[in-house]
């Protein structure tokens, strides 16, 4: 059942409080024969209960009204602070994941994989700022308590710009590069990490910037450079292209389609039935066979004992 107004009569004033308690009104039947008093006025506000949000201003300009003739009816006189529970914080992720991942599936940015290029000046994370609740009360006094909103721990780290409005951040990328979060901190690099093989999980690379990968680039994948590569594994019948060097630490395995392109120099530990074409120097640490080596600098074979 709902609340209902509660009503008080003190001579010929009503005082009426609102069914949620945050708002009073007032009304004065008409007499003709009788000033009324501020101190009549009080005493009957007082036997209502009303305590919180009375506007004085307002009662004065009410009884002027009164004690000149006007008709005073349902006036609101008093009112509390309404109860406002707040809102949490929220980031939602602008940027576009690698093939085969579904956003769905990751709950978090700390759970992103580590190989996300992104563009510059592209928006990669937008946050809502949470709003901080209001605790209520009444005009008779009652009031209602909410616990403070924690936020989200989120920042700006390197080549990251922030445009903050009233209740919304942008996070945006100052540069072409691949994007990192660390204890809290959004950043986005020069060169793009990737910790493991290059495969279906992967998938081909294409990159502003340099590529550093910790292990192998497996068969028919391609990685192209806008500036150096590195790999730490080997290069199995895949194509690599880069505008600076290229480096292969465990070597290239061609199997008759592996390619390597570099506007630079390459480096490898050894090769093997592959395509090489250099616009500088082809280093080799362990033997060459079955290849087409082209470059535009020195071809150097360095035995290693």
């Amino acid at each position: 059942m709902a609340s209902e107004e509660l009503m008080t009569n003190y001579k010929n004033i009503t005082i009426t409080i609102s069914s949620d308690e945050y708002s009073a009104s007032l009304s004065i039947l008409p007499n003709n024969n009788e000033l009324l008093t501020l101190i009549e006025l009080g005493q009957a506000i007082k036997e209502s209960g009303v305590i919180v949000g009375i506007k004085r201003e307002i009662l004065l300009s009410l009884l002027d009204k009164y004690n000149k003739g006007e008709k005073i009816e349902n006036e609101i006189f008093a009112e509390g602070t309404l109860p406002f529970e707040g809102s949490k914080a929220d980031i939602l992720y602008k940027f576009i994941l690698p093939s085969g991942i579904d956003s769905n599936e990751i709950p978090s940015i700390c759970q992103l994989p580590s190989f996300i290029t992104v563009q510059q000046q592209q928006v990669l994370a937008v946050k809502i700022k949470p709003k901080q609740p209001i605790d209520g009360i009444t005009v008779t006094g009652k009031h209602t308590h909410f616990e403070p909103i924690e936020d989200i721990p989120f920042s700006p780290g390197k080549n990251i710009i922030k445009q903050e409005e009233e209740n919304i951040i942008y996070y945006k990328s100052a540069i072409d590069g691949s994007l990192s979060y660390e204890n809290d901190i959004l950043s986005v690099s020069p060169v793009l990490f990737i910790k493991e093989d290059v495969d279906a999980s992967v998938g081909n690379i294409q990159f502003k910037g340099d590529i550093h990968i910790g292990r192998d680039v497996l068969p028919d994948f391609s990685v192209e450079s806008s500036g150096k590569i590195c790999i730490e594994g080997s290069a199995d019948a895949c194509k690599l292209k880069a505008i600076e060097s290229i480096e292969v630490q465990a070597g290239i395995i061609g199997k008759n389609k592996g390619e390597a392109t570099s506007g630079d120099k390459i480096y490898s530990n050894f090769v093997e039935n592959s395509k090489l074409i250099a616009k500088s120097d082809i280093i080799i640490n362990n033997g060459i066979i079955g290849s087409d080596v082209r470059c535009g600098g020195k071809f150097v074979m360095l035995l290693s004992r």
